[in-house]
């Protein structure tokens, strides 16, 4: 159905049973609608006045408003609002049903509020236009209805009151959905709206459509920002799509606050090509921002996409320049640089480096092959940041969804090798300390099975571990030692496996019975993780028997006891694991 059309038809027809509703989401495009609709409406035998219930509380007020409208209309006065909050009075309405003269601006700026008295709201509206006595029937539209702060029956009563006593064409703009929240209120505006409304229209615009007529009519500060626009009105759409707002405004957003940014990326060498990619992010960030997504944590906006990033078919991560731009409303140009440079900025790049850094419709045949091929050498090799490894991980999700036939099989369990190899090389200062700073959900890799799952958990768990061997080391050292474990507690499961449980087991049975009390106070801190708990309790069965067969060889009742004490404490920390399996 053509709204537009119908709306016309109803402007047009000289029959009248009621006012017309045109509802839709908001930014959906209605009051463009209505814009262009006045706009063709508009003649000698007809006006169309829009009236914003935008806070209007009172009846005076919404009579006020309309009443204002006439007389902007009577005055020749396109502006919506006077910016001198003028006052009218009788006598400038006289002036303007006689003779329009060079004194109308300042007739205006005296005009005294008993004007409002002097006019009356009537189907027709007789005025003089270009010194000539015109008469033209009145088409009234009340946009944001649903924003009025009136009781919504006592708002259709008075807008019955035009459009059923008083025969005004009238067409009510609103989010119908937005309406009443309150169960009674609803109940109240559905009973009484089938008296006022005569038909309800549903406004579904072409948004593809609707987006190049934003693209194409925007204007520019920046030469050339037009253009690029036009090659991206596909992008625009399909972030559009994937948001699911139908707000219109914020693509509108999107444009202007984006030009900034394509300054920037224009000042670069020709051969920059990620412009579009900054503008897909930067699209989705605002999207989630302006549908209340995209909120700062306690980490900042470190992890702030994470719970919508799987909405978008073509986003992996952002900027943080950019979050913060989004998020803050703060633009920080040094950071949005130093942060392209760094991720976009590579000389005589390759194509495993293409391969990590492109978006996802930026890849090619010969990307793909050659850049996967080099990348996963690399990462089973454990040569490539984690992060890369994420990007990796996003684009062969991404390919699976598309069908795409690889060039190569992938080994997730190399790659899992790889990370270790990574882990070895940081432990032993061969290279530094690395965190991921992108992410991806286990929910999206099952499209890759269980293997690109456990990856994943490695990569998460990546510094976590590097810290488990760390601390395990210490743990060695001081059982080697003087036995202190100072700020040694709460050891991970995950280092107790058959080598700690020798080292453990040697250093007790060569200490003497006050370090033994160390090492049994130091047990007794240790705070299991549920985590690889089989394998915990296999090794401290074992170190239980291997300390009973130690206490029932022992002669010195003591020492004997100091052996229970270390049984005992292996068996209340079996419990605990078997309690917390159970739970």
């Amino acid at each position: 159905m053509d709204v537009s059309k119908e709306l016309k038809l109803y402007i047009d027809s000289k029959e009248h049973m009621g006012a017309c509703l045109l509802t839709g989401k908001w930014g959906c495009g209605k009051t463009h609608l209505i814009n262009k609709l006045k706009t063709e409406t508009d003649s000698k035998e007809k006006c169309m006045l829009i009236v914003s219930l935008f806070g209007i509380d009172s009846i005076e007020s919404l009579n006020k408003a309309i009443k204002g409208k006439i007389l902007d209309l009577m005055l020749g006065d396109k502006e919506e609002n006077d910016s001198f909050n003028k006052q009218r009075s009788l006598k400038s309405l006289l002036n303007v049903f006689s003779i329009f003269s060079d004194k109308v601006a300042s007739v205006k700026a005296n005009l005294s509020i008993t004007v409002y008295e002097m006019i009356q709201v009537e189907k027709y509206i007789t005025y003089l236009e270009n010194c000539e006595k015109v008469s033209k029937e009145l088409i009234l539209v009340f946009d944001d209805f649903e924003r009025s702060k009136l009781d919504i029956v006592e708002l259709l009563g008075m807008i019955n009151e035009y459009c059923e006593n008083k025969r005004i064409k009238t067409i009510i703009v609103a989010d119908e959905t937005k309406i009443s929240e309150d169960d009674r209120s609803k109940e109240d505006y559905l009973s009484f709206k089938e008296k006022v409304i005569q038909t309800t229209y549903t406004f579904e615009p072409n948004y593809y459509e609707v987006i190049k007529n934003i693209v194409l009519n925007y204007k520019e500060t920046n030469k050339g920002y037009n253009q690029f626009l036009k090659n991206n009105i596909n992008l625009l759409y399909q972030v559009f799509v994937e948001s699911g707002s139908n707000n219109l405004r914020t693509v509108k957003a999107i444009l202007i606050g984006f030009e900034r940014i394509y300054n920037i990326c224009s000042s670069l060498s020709d051969g920059f090509g990620h412009t579009s990619d900054l503008l897909y992010s930067y699209s989705v960030l605002l999207f989630e921002y302006r549908n209340g997504n995209f909120k700062k944590s306690d980490y900042g906006y470190f992890m702030a996409d994470s719970n919508f990033a799987t909405k978008y078919f073509s986003y992996g991560s952002s900027l943080m320049s950019l979050k913060i731009y989004v998020g803050d409303h703060i633009w920080d140009e040094e950071k949005f640089a130093s942060e392209m440079k760094s991720k976009y900025e590579v000389k005589n790049t390759t194509y495993d480096q293409k391969f990590l850094t492109s978006n996802f419709w930026g890849l090619n045949d010969e990307i793909i092959e050659k850049g996967l091929t080099k990348c996963l050498e690399s990462a089973y090799e454990g040569k490539l940041y984690l992060d890369d490894y994420i990007s990796i991980l996003n684009k062969l999700v991404s390919l699976k969804k598309c069908n795409y036939q690889l060039p190569c099989i992938i080994d997730y369990k190399k790659m899992m090798e790889g990370l270790k190899k990574k882990k070895d090389r940081i432990l032993n200062n061969k290279c530094n300390d690395e965190h991921n700073t992108t992410f991806i959900l286990n929910d999206q890799l099952r499209i890759l099975g269980e293997d690109a799952i456990e990856l994943n958990s490695h990569i998460e768990n990546f510094y976590n571990e590097i810290e488990t061997c760390r601390y395990r080391q210490r743990v060695i050292d001081e059982l080697k030692g003087d036995c202190n474990f100072i700020d040694l507690r709460n050891m991970d499961s995950k280092c107790f496996d058959k080598e700690f449980k020798k080292v453990l087991l040697e250093a007790y049975i060569n200490n003497d019975n006050y370090n033994r009390a160390k090492i049994i106070k130091w047990f007794n801190s240790v705070d299991f993780n549920k985590e690889d708990i089989d394998k915990s309790k296999e090794d401290l069965i074992s170190l239980q028997r291997d300390l009973e067969s130690l206490e029932s060889k022992e002669s010195d009742q003591f020492t004997k006891l100091i052996h229970r004490e270390f049984v005992n404490a292996i068996i209340n920390k079996y419990k605990n694991i078997s309690s917390d399996c159970n739970n």
